[in-house]
């Protein structure tokens, strides 16, 4: 597909690349990122037709969904650790998720760009 004026180079990464850290900041605000991932799998039955790889935005998913439990208090692991811990679900997620988090993300992001520079069949 060569790009468009409209259509950067770097425009099939991008979404990609935007899945993880839009499921991680809508963890922050308390909604589950599987919520999320099955809202956005509807939303773009072709992710060709935006220029995305459908395999790659299908890793990119499954990498954010797994990203973002650790970051909303609203996931059951959250809610597990939470209770055994006879602490709060955002002390869990907003303290002490926060450093896992964010390398997490950032090895996910990278291998979304790995994955996104396979070569195709």
């Amino acid at each position: 597909m060569a790009a468009s004026p409209r259509h950067s180079a770097c425009w099939p990464i991008a979404i990609p690349l935007a899945v993880p850290v839009r499921l991680v900041a809508i963890g922050l605000v308390g909604l589950n990122p599987i919520v999320v991932v099955a809202i956005l799998g509807a939303a773009i039955p072709n992710p060709a037709a935006l220029g995305a790889e459908p395999d790659t935005l299908a890793f990119a998913c499954m990498l954010g969904w797994g990203v973002g439990v650790g970051k909303s208090a609203m996931s059951a692991s959250a809610l597990s650790t939470a209770r055994w811990t006879e602490t709060d679900p955002w002390t869990v997620t907003m303290r002490w998720n926060r450093a896992y988090t964010a390398w997490v993300l950032a090895l996910a992001l990278l291998a979304i760009a790995a994955a996104q520079m396979l070569p195709r069949p």
